[in-house]
């Protein structure tokens, strides 16, 4: 049964900070901007910015991503409407909604609230998901929420075996700076 819920505000069903300051909704770009002090060294912790098609939902990460993989199993081509599912998992106490609500989706019910998707109530687009037993006190979002040619390579990649052919032949593909 699916359920969804909508015009929630992302977090606060499930514990994510929340923090709606339009000087904070910025950029979707990675920015160096928060220095803290660790072992008496400088250290500069990177932020992610994504958000949605409409630019409603932004939310803010401050860490690196703890799993970053892509895969080409057909649930994942499905669900990402692509070749490809290239996700991005990071600490739930890193993720804070910068402005927006979600709509949420729990494909097992809400009786199994550790999986669910959580995606803008105005575009429907953007947000990220809870993946039940996998990687517990994570949430993952499509790394293309981020818009960031800066992002991290992925890990490794998962079920290769059934990727699209012409991935083998990607670099012979015509690459054009723009449209």
């Amino acid at each position: 049964m699916v359920n969804t819920r909508s015009s929630l505000n992302c977090f606060s069903s499930f514990g994510v900070s929340s923090h709606h300051n339009s000087r904070n909704a910025r950029s979707i770009s990675a920015q160096y901007n928060r220095q803290d002090m660790i072992r008496g060294r400088q250290v500069m912790t990177k932020i992610y910015h994504a958000q949605c098609p409409c630019g409603a939902l932004r939310i803010e990460v401050r860490s690196d991503p703890v799993h970053n993989h892509i895969c080409t199993c057909n649930r994942c081509q499905r669900a990402s409407g692509s070749a490809l599912a290239h996700n991005a998992w990071f600490p739930e106490a890193a993720v804070q909604v910068v402005s927006g609500h979600c709509a949420l989706w729990y494909p097992n019910g809400e009786e199994t609230p550790g999986v669910m998707k959580a995606f803008c109530s105005r575009c429907g687009g953007g947000g990220f998901s809870r993946s039940g037993d996998y990687l517990p006190g994570t949430l993952f979002f499509p790394v293309g929420t981020f818009a960031d040619p800066d992002f991290p390579i992925p890990d490794h990649a998962h079920w290769w075996g059934n990727h699209p052919k012409w991935l083998g032949v990607a670099e012979e593909i015509e690459r054009l700076p723009g449209n």
